[in-house]
């Protein structure tokens, strides 16, 4: 709480800030957006992407507002502002219209339903699979830990169980049963309580040719979860094998 509480004073000095030392009545190099526009889509961006003025604009002189270029199109992030709106109009006008009838209160797509305040709109699983890849589960789980530590509570991420979970059966499809356990065994410290967290241990440790470590999660899911069959049936096959 403390952290939204933080992130929510800082947009409203932020945006206090531009208010003051932008002349909106005045902009130049408009080529897509309208002068009444511009403000709200300013501050849309500098929300969404968790940015400053100068993520866009050209700093080269200093990123103080009287040092920016406003005006220059020097930097790439500002064309691809550019596109992104085009992008998102394109969407709200020509596609959501075919799937409802456009009113006031009608979904529409802005920066914020990707971004949520990241300036890549990566999915999480997305991240945590190409930091495998660049350096291994370990690699994967201090990436989680930190953007946790970052982003927990702000939307930006979905940190529940079905996060890890999802990622560990990816590395189970893979025959990667060692880093797979790693990554459940980071989900049952996070969710110690989830009869689902030792299901999935339990069938990862069956791949792996550990029966009786697999017994001994599957019984803790269904202790957890009296409901849950899969554990009493995969418990059936173990004792049968064992």
């Amino acid at each position: 709480m403390k952290s939204v509480l933080c992130t929510l004073i800082v947009i409203f000095f932020l945006h206090s800030n531009i208010t003051a030392q932008v002349d909106w009545d005045n902009p130049k190099n408009l080529k897509i957006l309208k002068k009444e526009e511009l403000r709200a889509n300013m501050r849309a961006f500098s929300f969404s992407l968790g940015v400053r003025c100068y993520y866009c604009h050209d700093d080269s002189k200093g990123r103080k507002l009287s040092e920016i270029d406003f005006s220059s199109d020097v930097k790439p992030t500002k064309q691809i502002a550019r596109t992104m709106i085009k992008m998102s109009n394109s969407i709200n006008k020509d596609f959501i219209s075919e799937v409802r009838k456009i009113d006031e209160n009608a979904i529409s797509v802005a920066c914020n339903t990707c971004h949520r305040g990241a300036t890549e709109p990566k999915h999480i699983t997305q991240i945590l699979s190409e930091e495998y890849s660049n350096g291994g589960v370990e690699q994967s789980i201090s990436r989680f830990d930190e953007l946790r530590e970052i982003y927990y509570a702000r939307g930006t991420y979905d940190f529940s169980e079905n996060t890890l979970n999802w990622f560990g059966y990816d590395l189970l499809g893979k025959e990667k049963y060692a880093d797979a356990i790693n990554i459940f065994q980071k989900n049952i410290e996070l969710f110690p309580k989830s009869g689902n967290v030792y299901d999935s241990m339990g069938e990862a440790f069956m791949k792996n040719g550990d029966k009786n470590k697999a017994i001994e999660y599957y019984e803790k899911s269904l202790e957890l979860n009296p409901q849950n069959k899969n554990a009493v049936d995969m418990l059936k096959k173990l004792r049968e094998e064992n």
